[in-house]
């Protein structure tokens, strides 16, 4: 019996019904911005080995 009430207590105490949150205006921009700078990244990485295997198609055909 007291290690239940114990669990209760502590789940009472770790996980509030009402919770208060705050989501700053700024964490939206924050998240674009990575998703933006995520996909100059891909074409900058991306943008080399596209390169090769389209030159090594185009040889392929050639032959």
């Amino acid at each position: 019996m007291a290690v239940a009430l114990f669990r209760m207590s502590v789940f009472w105490i770790f996980f509030p019904s009402t919770v208060w949150a705050y989501i700053d205006p700024g964490s939206g921009i924050l998240f674009w911005q990575g998703l933006v700078a995520a996909v100059g990244v891909l074409i900058v990485f991306f943008k080399n080995p596209i390169k090769t295997v389209k030159n090594w198609i185009s040889r392929m055909r050639k032959k």
